[in-house]
C-alpha cells in the first residue's frame, strides 16, 4: 500500500471514529437530558443509534489493525502487481480503467447518493431506493443485470419491511404515493 493511499484510508477511518464520538456524545447528553436514553428498546431512543455506532466502531477497529498490520510489512511485490495491473489494463477500454479506480468510485457513489436524497422525497423510496442500489452496486462492480435487478429490489423491499411493517415509520412515498400495504 503506498503512502498516498495509506493517507486516504486513515483519514476515512478517522471521519468514521468522529461519527461514533458524535453519536455517543449525543445519546449520552442531549438524549439523557430529554429522558430518552433509558427504559425498555421500545422507549430508548438512543439504543439503534448506538448499536450502530458499535458496530461502525468494530468495523474501524478492524481496519485500523489492517492498516496498522500492512503498514509493518510494507507492500512486497508491489512492483510486481503494479506490472501486473498495467499488463491487465492494456486490454480495457479507457472508459473501463476509470471505473476501476478507487476515487473515481467513491465520486460516483457520492454523486449517486446526492441524487438519491435530492429525488427519495419527491419520487418516494419504493422507486428511487432499488434505482440507487443498483447503480452503487454497478460503480461497485457488479455487472449482471439480473443480480443488479433482484439484489436492489430484494434489500430495498428489506428495509422497507423492517422499516414500515416493523417500526411503523412511514418512508417517502412521492408523486406515486406507493408504501407498503398494511
Amino acid at each position: 500500500m503506498n503512502r498516498q493511499t495509506a493517507f486516504f484510508e486513515a483519514a476515512a477511518l478517522l471521519c468514521f471514529l468522529a461519527v461514533v464520538v458524535l453519536v455517543f456524545f449525543q445519546t449520552n447528553t442531549h438524549f439523557v437530558e430529554e429522558g430518552a436514553a433509558s427504559g425498555s428498546a421500545m422507549d430508548n431512543a438512543a439504543l439503534f443509534p448506538e448499536l450502530a455506532a458499535g458496530a461502525i466502531l468494530a468495523l474501524a477497529a478492524l481496519q485500523a489493525v489492517r492498516l496498522t498490520t500492512s503498514a509493518f510489512r510494507g507492500s512486497p511485490g508491489s512492483a510486481g502487481e503494479a506490472l501486473a495491473d498495467s499488463d491487465a489494463a492494456a486490454g480495457q477500454s479507457p472508459e473501463e480503467r476509470a471505473a476501476e479506480r478507487p476515487l473515481a468510485k467513491a465520486i460516483a457513489c457520492f454523486a449517486a447518493f446526492v441524487a438519491y436524497l435530492l429525488a427519495v422525497d419527491w419520487i418516494g423510496y419504493h422507486i428511487a431506493t432499488p434505482v440507487w442500489m443498483a447503480v452503487q452496486f454497478g460503480v461497485l462492480g457488479v455487472r449482471n443485470p439480473m443480480v443488479l435487478v433482484l439484489i436492489s429490489l430484494a434489500a430495498s423491499l428489506a428495509v422497507a419491511y423492517v422499516f414500515e411493517g416493523m417500526l411503523n415509520i412511514v418512508l417517502p412515498v412521492g408523486i406515486f404515493e406507493i408504501a407498503l400495504p398494511a
